[in-house]
């Protein structure tokens, strides 16, 4: 479990809050919008611990892995009928 997410809220720069937001939006169509950083921050602290992840770059970047591995079956599987 990281340290640095001991506290309340996860410090977001707003280069992260944006690539998260801009992922959200073309993969399920939710857009958040300029204003919900803080909200994020402090939503995203569990799921970051539960996961053993630091930064929600690091949690980005594992939810893409496994929606394009999950693509990539799907579309095998499809192939296989």
């Amino acid at each position: 479990m990281p340290n640095e997410l001991k506290g309340a809220t996860v410090q977001i720069n707003q280069q992260e809050y944006n690539e998260f937001s801009n992922f959200l939006r073309l993969v399920c169509g939710i857009n958040l919008g300029e204003n919900k950083q803080y909200l994020v921050s402090t939503r995203i602290r569990k799921i970051l611990l539960e996961n053993n992840l630091s930064s929600l770059n690091e949690l980005t970047r594992r939810i893409q892995r496994d929606t394009e591995k999950n693509a990539a079956s799907a579309s095998d599987r499809c192939d296989d009928n």
